[in-house]
């Protein structure tokens, strides 16, 4: 073990890193997944911190949500009330704060020419 943490085989911190930046880029959580996910493979929580340090919530789930946004938007019903729980709800499952996903629901049904009416 000790000779393969020389040679930087076994370093959490850039497992950390490297878990945190593919996540985004391929598969964007929020904060409270990643959080948990390197919580489950034995991450020190300070190391967890530095790495999840950097994220931009609101770049990410826009990164998550475009897609899914564009199918719920092209369904011939087009409820804007529908678009607005089922884009939340995905990005809830993905680990995103309330705050950070509506601000993004609000943001692609813009783009997406929706008349999402506020929740209230």
């Amino acid at each position: 073990m000790g000779r393969l943490k020389q040679q930087g085989y076994l370093d959490d911190a850039e497992f950390a890193r490297f878990w945190v930046e593919n996540r985004q880029q391929f598969r964007p959580k929020g904060e409270r997944a990643l959080r948990q996910e390197l919580r489950q493979k034995g991450v020190d929580e300070a190391i967890i911190q530095s790495a999840v340090a950097d994220l931009d919530a609101e770049e990410s789930a826009y990164a998550a949500a475009r897609a899914r946004a564009l199918r719920l938007a092209a369904l011939p019903d087009r409820d804007p009330l529908a678009f607005r729980r089922k884009l939340i709800e995905f990005l809830a499952r993905r680990g995103f704060d309330y705050e950070v996903s509506q601000e993004v629901v609000e943001r692609l049904a813009r783009e997406l020419g929706l008349e999402v009416p506020e929740e209230g």
